[in-house]
C-alpha cells in the first residue's frame, strides 16, 4: 500500500470508527479504494443504506405526493436530523410545487415533471438544501443497480469528500 493510500485509509477508517459506522477492529488496509468505503459501510451498517427508485413518478397525476414521500423517506432515514416540516405539494399538469419548512425557514420548490423519472430540478434542490444542514448529509454510494443513499455526520462527510471517497454532484 502506498504512503498516500495509508494516510487516506487511516483518516477514513478512523472517522468511520469514531462515528460507530464500522467496528473499532477494522484494519486500515480495509480501505485501498473508493469502492472499499462503500463495501465497509454496507458490511457493517447496511440497514441504513437505502435505494430510491427513480421511475414511475407522477404516473397517476400525483407527482407532488410522490415527491412528498421521497422527502419524508429521506427525513426518516436521517433519524430526524434532516426534516421537512409542514410539507405540502400541488401538482398542476406537469408543474409541481412543494412547500415546507427546513431548519425553521420556509421553502418553496417549483419544477417541471418531464417524464416518469425523478426530476433533475428536484434532485438539485434536495442536494443543495443539504448545505443548510449542520448535522450531516446524505451521500450517494456507488452501486450499479439503483441510486443508494446513506446519511453521515458532517465530520464523516468532510473526510469522505476530502479524499474523494464519495461522489458529490454539487460544489463543496
Amino acid at each position: 500500500m502506498s504512503e498516500t493510500i495509508s494516510v487516506l485509509s487511516k483518516e477514513i477508517v478512523d472517522v468511520l470508527i469514531k462515528h460507530n459506522i464500522i467496528p473499532s477492529s477494522t484494519e486500515y488496509d480495509a480501505v485501498e479504494s473508493v469502492y472499499d468505503v462503500r463495501e465497509l459501510i454496507a458490511e457493517h451498517d447496511s440497514e441504513k443504506i437505502f435505494g430510491v427508485w427513480v421511475e414511475d413518478i407522477g404516473t397517476e397525476d400525483d407527482a407532488g405526493e410522490d415527491y412528498e414521500d421521497i422527502l419524508q423517506m429521506f427525513s426518516n432515514r436521517s433519524e430526524g436530523k434532516m426534516s421537512f416540516d409542514n410539507l405540502k405539494s400541488q401538482t398542476d399538469g406537469d408543474m409541481v410545487t412543494l412547500t415546507f419548512s427546513f431548519n425553521g425557514i420556509e421553502k418553496k420548490w417549483e419544477f417541471e415533471q418531464e417524464s416518469d423519472h425523478i426530476s433533475s430540478e428536484f434532485l438539485d434542490n434536495f442536494l443543495n438544501i443539504q448545505k443548510e444542514n449542520t448535522d450531516g448529509m446524505f451521500v450517494s454510494l456507488l452501486n450499479d443497480d439503483m441510486p443508494e443513499f446513506y446519511f453521515v455526520p458532517s465530520e464523516v462527510f468532510s473526510v469522505l469528500t476530502k479524499h474523494e471517497a464519495i461522489t458529490v454532484p454539487y460544489g463543496y
